[in-house]
């Protein structure tokens, strides 16, 4: 059975980004603060020096990169911080380049430079900025009357010929990095929807129910409430058990569950919580709306028709309907639903309450 969207964008929630978010947030912050009193150190080391450019480039980029990593602290939109971060880094780069840095070792300081930007920015921009790097330096390097510093050709096609083996290897163990991430998430997700759904049905389990799903109404309560909750019970299910076997009954919650699924929205959620017992929550759906939505259903359910070999079965099934306003009492209304669906079935069954 087709699994509902939502399913793969909760998992995505919840692993995907949130690992690449965190390592990311955590080299961006490591690189720029540390990176950051660095070169600050190394400015106060030349306040007294008489080489001008090269004290306002260090104090200069010292102050913009910690500027830089404590106002990420005051938005959530890290992401566009780090790439400033990464601009910073090549703009200082080309700096040391120009001014070649204390007694012409710029070009050797340039050379810590590819590594961060990849592991900042990952390797597809940070291959995209090292190759800006690379184009600005060459050509800073063969116009050497346009910069202050003077370098040897053999130092400029040494260096040259350096950095574009140093990015190299590090593109290749970026993308690697990257790509085992990705195949190590895949599994992950596979393994959690294996837990997470229900082996005969293809519907999500309690244990959806009771982990995955808190934890995204909980990030995105505007995508659930108000919800209608409506618990639904096959009625005399153990007869079709006794009657034809257990193979026709599985067959049975088979064809069930897909009438379920297409009588509701993909966006709504549908769980099998016990044997012929099953829950769905109508997301974005005021609770006044339950009634309506257990009635389609209910109707649905009563005019299937099951084929089981040469034997046509009719089914029915009773129907406890709540609603929710917040997460605050989901809870209580998964009780409710449950509570009135034992109401139905002592009522007398394919009924609602």
């Amino acid at each position: 059975m087709k699994r509902p969207d939502c399913f793969s964008r909760m998992f995505e929630l919840n692993m995907n980004t949130d690992v690449e978010e965190k390592r990311r947030n955590f080299i961006f912050y490591f690189v720029s603060y540390i990176g950051g009193i660095v070169i600050l150190g190394f400015a106060l080391q030349h306040i007294n020096s008489l080489n001008n450019l090269l004290k306002t480039q260090l104090f200069t980029s010292s102050i913009i990169i910690i500027c830089n990593v404590i106002m990420s602290h005051f938005y959530q939109k890290k992401i566009v911080f780090t790439y400033i971060g990464g601009v910073i880094i090549i703009f200082f780069a080309l700096a040391l380049v120009y001014s070649g840095g204390y007694d012409n070792t710029g070009l050797y300081w340039v050379f810590p430079f590819p590594f961060v930007l990849f592991v900042l920015l990952g390797y597809r921009v940070g291959a995209l900025g090292n190759a800006v790097l690379f184009v600005i330096i060459a050509f800073m390097l063969a116009n050497q009357q346009l910069i202050a510093a003077e370098y040897r050709s053999t130092e400029s096609s040494r260096f040259l010929a350096a950095f574009v083996v140093t990015a190299f290897l590090m593109l290749i163990g970026e993308y690697f990095r990257h790509k085992s991430q990705r195949e190590m998430e895949s599994i992950n997700i596979i393994k959690d929807r294996q837990a997470n759904t229900d082996p005969l049905t293809g519907l999500h389990n309690r244990r959806f129910l009771d982990s995955v799903l808190i934890q995204n109404m909980i990030l995105e309560p505007a995508r659930y409430f108000p919800l209608v909750v409506i618990a639904v019970d096959i009625d005399h299910f153990k007869m079709v058990n006794d009657t034809y076997g257990h193979h026709a009954g599985d067959q049975l919650l088979k064809q069930f569950s897909k009438t379920l699924v297409s009588n509701t929205r993909s966006g709504d959620v549908h769980a099998r919580i016990g044997g012929e017992e099953f829950i769905i929550l109508f997301t974005m759906t005021e609770p006044s709306l339950g009634h309506y939505r257990a009635e389609k259903l209910r109707q649905a359910i009563e005019d299937f028709e099951y084929q089981y070999d040469d034997i046509t079965i009719k089914i029915t099934a009773s129907f406890g309907v709540s609603g929710s306003s917040a997460l605050e009492n989901y809870d209580m209304s998964l009780k409710e639903a449950d509570i009135n669906l034992y109401q139905a079935k002592n009522s007398g069954r394919n009924q609602i309450k």
